[in-house]
């Protein structure tokens, strides 16, 4: 039997633990259910008043979570915070994502003392310790957060943790935390990774459902990493990194041969020698300037700059090239702070129609930029011949309520 499109597959609500990323103060999600805190719910939600590191979406949260974190998270959340702010004034050297790893094993051990369902299962899952502990060297620093677990026990919780945490991701596609799932008949764990997925995490719905019909017999799939645009190469690279797999997906497979794949790599006739190789620091560079730095801090320079970078980019690289769409996605960014509609709009079009071309499906990603698209048309003239078109995208893709009338 095929399942449809937008069916849910498996709920991400009730992970065995949560971790909410530093850069999110813990406002991200609840660490009981693991949903996504909205900014419009922010102002509402239940925080630990003794660490304010945790957050609660609800009563029900606070009350199910509360006793578990006084005896087993509070104190140790505190210390890290104290840590953390002394490796970022000493500007001191530790394993990249330190804070939410550590952060994730203060609740995953939590919940193994607590007894949480599921803790029976927690040691049963692929950990890869001895890789994990040779690339991310933390275990000593975690120990000083939880003197009376075992080293043996902290690096194996540690490679649990970086082999089968998912992400949890705002509407927009942003990172907020991570959540651990096992237990009797919780398969969430269980998915495995493809370049061109078949299902995507929905925060809104919070739950894993299909982004396209899957036919009787094909392996539910969804992707462990957000930059599906990038060339079959970096993605195998930074699986390999983080999951310890080299993906072979039937996309990686075929990249090769593919004509997308080779566009989201190919340089202009005549280009500079190693263009990709030349640009990719200044990409990245740039790129992460602007999203470090809040709305209020931003101005038109920025804008100027990235449209001067991608406009000498452009000399080189082919437009497709995936480097191209970091620079256009953080445009899309700043125009939308800049309230100026019509840039927003473009840019959103590209980013959409690159998507389009490389994975199939209503992705997260593009329904969000669907979504921009539409909000940028209805600010921008409503009687737009685009308006149309965009608005059965919108309800195939489900981010419309109903088909817009044909444009006159």
């Amino acid at each position: 039997m095929d399942i449809p499109p937008f069916a849910e597959v498996s709920s991400t609500l009730g992970p065995f633990s949560v971790s909410a990323y530093e850069e999110t103060e813990g406002r991200g999600c609840c660490v009981s259910c693991g949903c996504v805190l909205h900014e419009a719910t922010r102002p509402s939600v239940l925080p630990c008043p003794t660490c304010n590191m945790v957050f609660y979406c609800s009563p029900s949260c606070l009350e199910s979570h509360a006793s578990a974190h006084a005896q087993y998270e509070c104190t140790p959340l505190m210390k890290l915070k104290v840590m953390a702010a002394n490796v970022g004034a000493q500007h001191l050297d530790v394993p990249e994502e330190f804070f939410e790893t550590a952060f994730h094993c203060i609740t995953t051990f939590s919940g193994i003392r607590a007894g949480k369902e599921g803790h029976e299962q927690i040691f049963t899952l692929e950990a890869h310790t001895d890789e994990v502990a040779q690339r991310f060297p933390m275990v000593p620093l975690v120990r000083d957060l939880l003197p009376n677990e075992t080293c043996d026990a902290i690096a194996k919780v540690v490679g649990i943790i970086r082999c089968n945490a998912l992400e949890i991701c705002d509407a927009t596609g942003l990172g907020v935390g991570q959540s651990l799932f096992v237990g009797k008949g919780n398969i969430t764990s269980f998915f495995n990774h493809s370049c061109a997925p078949n299902c995507a995490i929905d925060a809104d719905r919070n739950c894993i459902c299909t982004v396209r019909r899957v036919y009787k017999g094909e392996e539910l799939t969804i992707a462990y990493m957000p930059q599906l645009y990038w060339p079959a190469k970096l993605r195998q690279d930074a699986l390999a990194e983080r999951y310890f797999f080299s993906c072979r997906c039937e996309r990686c497979e075929g990249s090769a041969t593919d004509p997308f794949e080779k566009a989201i790599v190919a340089v202009q006739t005549g280009s500079r020698q190693d263009a990709t190789k030349h640009y990719h620091a200044q990409v990245q560079t740039a790129c992460s300037a602007v999203r470090c730095r809040g709305p209020d801090d931003l101005s038109p320079r920025e804008v100027e700059r990235l449209e001067a970078l991608l406009s000498e980019m452009l000399v080189h690289l082919f437009p497709f090239h995936y480097l191209c769409h970091d620079v256009r996605n953080t445009l899309t960014f700043l125009y939308s702070v800049m309230n100026d509609t019509k840039k927003c709009l473009a840019s959103c079009l590209q980013e959409l129609l690159l998507w389009e071309c490389i994975v199939p499906g209503a992705l997260p990603v593009k329904q969000m930029k669907i979504r921009n698209a539409l909000c940028c048309l209805s600010e921008k003239a409503t009687d737009s011949p685009l308006l149309a078109h965009l608005g059965r995208l919108g309800v195939l893709y489900d981010v419309a309520d109903e088909e817009p009338e044909p444009a006159a």
